[in-house]
């Protein structure tokens, strides 16, 4: 391969190719399995805690950190994130009907630059699943890129009715979905044994 084809694109690059690849836009009015609600001060927030309980796992407590300074990180990083529920029921119960209550598992868009500077790679706990890099507008603001962590111990639910009068984001495609209740599911369905040896 040539240099320029071997060469990093970037961020912003990556960002648009994988939100083709991994993001729908379409029929974002109504509710579908991989559908990403941002819950702000909508009448979803209030199924989950607040936005600093969500992203305390992001930020380890370092042992030079007073309670004080580590509530100001938390503060400083929830400062930084939106926090997002997204629609985790199987697609089948959408197309059949059954739904009768949606299961929601929340999480955060974070810019990538506060990921890649906040958050190590291999440093998240087992039970967050992460894409990213995602180029999204959201709210109207300028399109950026973010990265997408949804948190599978984060798990609540609405009526159907109030998911069918928001708006999704942005839904999640069914191959990045997939990985997502895969993650969901090993989680849920964890023993929570001890081995000793």
């Amino acid at each position: 391969m040539s240099t320029d084809a071997s060469a990093d694109p970037g961020i912003g690059a990556k960002a648009r190719i994988n939100s083709m690849l991994h993001c729908s836009f379409d029929n974002l009015g109504t509710p579908e399995s991989g559908s990403v609600y941002c819950l702000g001060s909508t009448k979803l927030s209030r199924y989950f805690p607040g936005l600093h309980a969500m992203v305390r796992p992001l930020v380890p407590k370092r042992k030079d950190w007073s309670e004080k300074e580590y509530k100001a990180q938390v503060a400083d990083f929830a400062s930084k994130v939106i926090a997002i529920a997204v629609e985790t029921s199987p697609a089948c119960d959408h197309v059949q009907g059954n739904l009768i209550i949606p299961r929601l598992t929340a999480g955060y868009l974070v810019p990538m630059d506060t990921l890649q500077s906040r958050v190590k790679k291999g440093s998240l706990p087992q039970s967050i699943w992460r894409l990213d890099p995602l180029w999204l507008t959201i709210d109207g603001a300028i399109a950026s890129a973010y990265g997408l962590l949804v948190n599978c111990l984060l798990v609540s639910s609405c009526s159907a009715l109030t998911l069918r009068k928001k708006k999704a984001a942005f839904r999640i495609r069914s191959q990045a979905f997939a990985t997502l209740q895969v993650c969901f599911a090993s989680h849920a369905a964890r023993p929570g044994m001890l081995l000793l040896r």
